[in-house]
C-alpha cells in the first residue's frame, strides 16, 4: 500500500511539474503575443498618425490652391473693371472736350464732326 501511494504520490508531482511547465510555456507564449499585439498596435497607430499628417498637408495645399485661384479671380475683376472704369473715364474726359473746343470755336458740332473728334482724342488719350 505504501508503494502504491509512493507512486501515486510520484504521478502526482510528475504531473504537477508538466502541468507548471505547460502553464510556463503558455505564458511564455502569451507574453510573446502580447508583445506582438502592442508592437501590431504601434505600427497601426503609426500609419493612422502618417496617412492623417498626409491628409492635413493634402487639404492644407488644397486651401492654398483655393485661395491663390480666388486672389487671381479676384485681381483680374478688378483689372478689368478698372479698365472699364479708365475707358469710359476718357469717353466722357473726351466728349467733355468737343463740347468745350465746339464752345471756344464758336461753332456747334455735327455729330460726324464730333464722333471723330471723340475717336481721335481716344486713340490719342490710349497711347499716354
Amino acid at each position: 500500500m505504501m508503494t502504491t501511494r509512493e507512486k501515486e504520490i510520484e504521478s502526482n508531482i510528475a504531473k504537477a511539474e508538466a502541468d507548471m511547465k505547460d502553464a510556463e510555456r503558455l505564458r511564455q507564449e502569451f507574453s510573446e503575443q502580447l508583445a506582438g499585439a502592442q508592437q501590431k498596435a504601434k505600427e497601426i497607430i503609426s500609419q493612422a498618425q502618417q496617412a492623417a499628417a498626409k491628409q492635413s498637408e493634402q487639404m492644407m495645399e488644397e486651401t492654398r490652391q483655393k485661395q491663390q485661384d480666388m486672389l487671381q479671380r479676384a485681381e483680374e475683376s478688378i483689372r478689368r473693371e478698372r479698365d472699364a472704369a479708365i475707358s469710359q473715364l476718357r469717353e466722357e474726359v473726351a466728349s467733355l472736350a468737343v463740347g468745350a473746343a465746339g464752345k471756344i470755336i464758336g461753332r456747334s458740332l455735327n455729330t460726324d464732326d464730333h464722333r471723330r473728334l471723340v475717336d481721335e482724342f481716344v486713340a490719342e488719350a490710349g497711347k499716354n
